[in-house]
């Protein structure tokens, strides 16, 4: 996990670093980049975008039910918290908004 490396003050028993961490990488692991890439060059891209954010909050969500059981009972609250500032957080990958051809 990077997170807990860069930050000096990262804690595994807050719910909003965990909520934070699996937000990135549920947009960073391009699980649901990967599932929408195709309709990109289909699609409305306001509506492909919000199929991206609903598909990384429902991933970060099931994941810190199923892996942090002191965070499942509030985890949409952490996760819509923490969401604008984490979802946007692509370091340590440069030039992750630069769209690269898949064919």
């Amino acid at each position: 996990m990077y997170d807990n490396v860069r930050s000096s003050n990262y804690d595994f028993n807050n719910c909003y670093h965990l909520a934070c961490s699996e937000i990135r990488a549920a947009n960073l692991a391009d699980y649901c980049s990967s599932e929408y890439s195709l309709l990109n060059a289909y699609t409305n891209v306001k509506l492909n975008k919000k199929r991206h954010v609903d598909c990384v909050k429902s991933t970060a969500n099931a994941h810190l039910m199923m892996y942090y059981e002191n965070c499942a009972r509030n985890s949409m609250e952490y996760i819509n918290t923490a969401f604008d500032k984490c979802y946007l957080d692509n370091s340590p990958i440069k030039d992750f908004n630069i769209v690269k051809p898949f064919f």
